[in-house]
């Protein structure tokens, strides 16, 4: 028994941006609002790169998710989760 061809637009297939309104995001900008969503974790006033990027993500239940996707020198797609990000950093 043949299906119907489902049909799909491509504004439907597109994955949605991380950044919608690049121009409104450069203006709401501010050092002051950065810095306030970086953990400052260290007494010191120091910055621990790996745990505001990595340790945070995985400690609030998204370690399994894509941190960093490119295309490898065949063209295949490479990703990376949060997570692996995370294992390999604790070398």
């Amino acid at each position: 028994m043949p299906h119907a061809t489902i049909h799909k637009s491509s504004q439907s297939d597109a994955p949605r941006p991380n950044l919608a309104d690049y121009d409104a995001a450069c203006d709401e900008f501010s050092w002051d609002g950065a810095r306030a969503d970086i953990q400052w974790p260290r007494a010191s006033g120091t910055l621990n790169i790996a745990a505001s990027c990595l340790d945070r993500h995985i400690a609030e239940g998204h370690g399994d998710r894509a941190a960093l996707t490119w295309i490898d020198k065949n063209g295949v797609a490479v990703t990376r989760t949060y997570a692996d990000l995370g294992a390999g950093a604790s070398k």
